[in-house]
């Protein structure tokens, strides 16, 4: 059997055609699925750093049983301490020796995931976090979480001073719970 000469690229077009409208369609869905995929990871640390922020909190409120005979009010309390330089934080609790002295230790680490940045909105928070023996604070709290080179994705973790924690996709200050 004999073909004729366009036969051969008539076959080979249809791939082509395929090929061409698979990557029409990956162009215009790539850029929604990245943007979905960095809300997600925000929401997974805003979160996480809000469970974090109440397991402190249960940890500040559970410190006036264990104070020993002799010991004040003014003793260390639980810390979520931020480390801007590894881009981590930690929750940091006083524990006693063998000897029953109080000392410091860390007993929770976490990386932010790659491309996440945490910031403190709030100028009178330091990068050490404490609540007070009854869950509340001094002062209302402001996480902020941005993707890298993602205007776009950003998500807070707001702390009320009455120890309410929200985590939203808007900072509103001085806001009322």
């Amino acid at each position: 059997m004999r073909r004729c000469r366009g036969e051969a690229g008539y076959i080979l077009f249809y791939p082509l055609l395929l090929l061409a409208v698979f990557g029409v369609l990956a162009s215009s869905c790539l850029p929604r699925y990245t943007a979905w995929y960095h809300q997600a990871v925000l929401t997974y640390e805003a979160e996480r750093l809000a469970g974090e922020l109440r397991l402190l909190q249960q940890a500040s409120r559970t410190a006036t049983v264990r104070l020993e005979a002799g010991e004040t009010m003014s003793a260390r309390r639980p810390e979520l301490r931020c480390d801007y330089q590894e881009r981590s934080y930690c929750l940091w609790r006083p524990q006693r020796n063998a000897a029953g002295e109080v000392r410091s230790g860390t007993f929770r680490v976490h990386r932010l995931s790659p491309g996440v940045r945490l910031q403190v909105l709030d100028a009178a928070a330091q990068s050490r976090i404490s609540f007070g023996f009854n869950g509340g604070t001094v002062t209302p709290m402001s996480f902020r979480f941005t993707y890298d080179g993602d205007a776009a994705a950003v998500k807070y973790v707001v702390v009320h001073s009455g120890g309410r924690i929200r985590v939203g996709d808007r900072w509103e200050k001085n806001v009322d719970f």
